[in-house]
């Protein structure tokens, strides 16, 4: 008679905690809720800073790109035996526009000035476009 009381007794748990589950497969509770979001939300916080530093890094590049090709522009003018000034960089670098302190160029729709110097130390910026070129800068973002 005990072993059936214990019997009964496990099959009535059996049945109580069967009934539970069948209760929670009915959805999230809204602890349940709020903790999944507030995952969510922790892990969107995390990917934007990449998301703006991955983009930074793409301006910065492309500014480069353009520093280095206003540079490539002064080597090739010199190597042609000709005297750089803003305007011939200009000609030799696609989309580049002259200014009296440099070469303008655009990135992302933005326009920018790789700066241009008539001295080789580059402290002397060139005050028009025909001033000849010694020293080309870097475009500061």
């Amino acid at each position: 008679h005990a072993a059936r009381q214990c019997e009964d007794s496990d099959f009535h748990m059996i049945y109580e905690h069967g009934n539970n589950m069948k209760k929670q497969l009915h959805g999230f509770t809204f602890i349940e809720l709020l903790i999944s979001m507030a995952l969510i939300g922790v892990i969107a916080a995390m990917m934007v800073p990449r998301y703006t530093d991955a983009a930074q890094q793409a301006k910065d590049d492309a500014l480069w790109a353009q520093s280095i090709a206003v540079k490539n522009a002064h080597d090739a003018v010199i190597n042609r035996n000709e005297q750089p000034t803003v305007t011939n960089l200009t000609a030799e670098v696609s989309a580049a526009t002259a200014a009296a302190n440099g070469v303008q160029v655009q990135v992302s729709g933005v326009l920018y000035i790789v700066p241009t110097y008539s001295n080789a130390l580059c402290t002397k910026p060139t005050k028009s476009v025909n001033d000849p070129v010694q020293c080309v800068g870097a475009i500061a973002s």
